[in-house]
């Protein structure tokens, strides 16, 4: 009995250890919110000879929001809106964006490696609901590349430089 006892204990134990070495990921291993503040400020990329679209992206304690609009031949035109939390929980981002003109998403999103963030669109937030992606990628401190997916397969593709 007592070795039953025993065994049973020291199996419930190395369940549990494997669970929490399990939960540990690449992920959680970064500092998402630090990495995350690499892109604070205002970013801008050309999108045609009359056309510059800017990002300005500010801090909100654990959160973010991000202003995108474009201003052709000197007017601003709205483009979209974020706002992302970090969840620890899950040890990623979860985000809403709300398009100007065409409805909105939610997603959730992480830092893989210290200059790769990837997001993932989700209806809902639910991870069997993917629809498209995005990748930020940092070349260095001032330059990175956006990369936008939808069923796998990338639409389009953007380079930012930090205005301030």
């Amino acid at each position: 009995m007592k070795k039953t006892f025993l065994t049973t204990a020291f199996v419930v134990f190395l369940l549990f250890c494997v669970n929490e070495i399990q939960a540990q990921s690449a992920e959680t291993e970064l500092n998402q919110i630090e990495l995350m503040k690499n892109s604070l400020g205002l970013w801008q990329t050309l999108v045609n000879n009359d056309t510059i679209e800017y990002w300005d992206q500010q801090q909100y304690g654990h959160g973010f929001i991000v202003n995108a609009y474009q201003v052709v031949q000197g007017k601003t035109i709205p483009q979209h809106i974020k706002i992302y939390s970090f969840d620890p929980r899950i040890g990623k981002f979860k985000g809403y964006i709300m398009w100007q003109k065409a409805g909105f998403a939610t997603w959730v999103g992480a830092f893989t490696t210290e200059m790769k963030y990837h997001v993932d669109f989700a209806a809902d937030y639910n991870p069997e609901k993917v629809w498209g992606s995005f990748d930020m990628i940092f070349t260095d401190s001032t330059s990175r590349t956006h990369l936008h997916f939808v069923n796998n397969k990338k639409t389009h593709e953007e380079v930012f430089t930090i205005v301030k």
